[in-house]
């Protein structure tokens, strides 16, 4: 568009020739245009002209000065978190408003390569063995994920829903194995009353739940689900699964707001038997995620098969935590005394 070309000639003219310098000046006029009516368009060209103005020589002064960019949005982070806690919103937001509207000026997707971040080395795997990506994979800061993460709660906080689904989407396209984000997208929908997104969420957190913790949470958004479709059977059975890998007080609460409305007690015990068939029946599955447990098998076997023990128990350790199978247990014994098989 004209009007754009206009504003990044306008910006270019500016520019010194010294990166460390144009760097600074180029982030100002990003602050400068975040509310402007193309600024999504404006921030990405001003971040292509980083690459087009160094000289060959200059490229690692660049890598400097994109290193103390990295310190930058960490210390943004920092004060923009300290803000929430103090319940300081409207800073919080403009701090974070601030860094999201930075988040494309690196690490930009092109065909060659796909930018990723992940939590641990777990979710890296994962990702590779169930999405199979084709371009070279590259791993984003972790930073983003804290921008995303508190970006988005923030967002949820302040109501504004819309704003929240942009950014948590977005999270989820660089890590869609990240179950936070989905519960966090699902809790946009829950507010609205949209029950059948909010499950949908929560079936996508499910399939990349790889922790008791994720488990239970899952099960306990089933719960608040099928409450409001007033299936209390199968709200129960979700609670009460819930529980066998959290012991939960929302769980506890949400069965006894069960029992005044209906007016029948709640006795666990009589579901700890049953709950994974009513569950199943309610075309909820009453096991991990099938993919993930095949893949984290393949994985731990894989790796102890090369001698790389202490990477075999990481994988080992999910498989226990989300099943507590003994003979994983016994694995995990098995292999914590064995040192790693140095390569050849």
């Amino acid at each position: 568009m004209l009007l754009i070309e206009d504003e990044i000639s306008k910006i270019t003219e500016n520019l010194t020739g010294d990166s460390e310098k144009d760097l600074k000046y180029l982030l100002h006029q990003m602050d400068l245009y975040r509310d402007h009516e193309y600024s999504t368009e404006i921030v990405r060209a001003i971040g292509r002209i980083f690459y087009d103005i160094l000289p060959e020589e200059k490229v690692n002064d660049f890598v400097k000065v994109a290193q103390n960019f990295e310190i930058y949005c960490e210390n943004v982070l920092y004060h923009a978190n300290d803000c929430i806690v103090k319940k300081d919103f409207k800073e919080a937001e403009r701090l974070l408003d601030i860094i999201y509207n930075l988040r494309n000026l690196y690490y930009q997707d092109d065909k060659e390569t796909e930018y990723r971040y992940f939590r641990n080395f777990f979710e890296h795997v994962f990702y590779m063995l169930k999405y199979k990506p084709k371009r070279e994979i590259k791993i984003k800061p972790f930073y983003y994920r804290d921008m995303y993460n508190l970006y988005g709660f923030l967002l949820v906080e302040i109501r504004n829903l819309e704003k929240a689904r942009e950014v948590l989407n977005e999270a989820i396209k660089c890590n869609p194995v990240d179950t936070g984000m989905y519960f966090e997208l699902g809790e946009t929908y829950k507010i609205e009353g949209n029950w059948e997104e909010f499950k949908k969420n929560t079936d996508k957190a499910f399939e990349c739940s790889y922790t008791s913790e994720n488990l239970a949470r899952c099960y306990r958004n089933y719960g608040f689900y099928f409450v409001e479709m007033e299936n209390y059977e199968a709200a129960i059975a979700a609670f009460v699964k819930s529980t066998k890998y959290q012991d939960s007080t929302h769980a506890m609460s949400e069965m006894f707001y069960i029992q005044q409305v209906t007016g029948k007690q709640v006795v666990m015990d009589e579901y700890f038997e049953t709950c994974d068939d009513i569950l199943e029946n309610n075309l909820i599955s009453s096991i991990p995620d099938k993919e993930l447990f095949i893949h984290a098998s393949n994985a731990a076997l894989g790796f102890e098969s090369q001698g790389k023990y202490s990477i075999a128990l990481i994988f080992f350790k999910v498989l226990y935590d989300i099943s507590k199978l003994e003979n994983f247990s016994d694995k995990i014994k098995e292999l914590s005394e064995k040192p790693d098989v140095e390569e050849e």
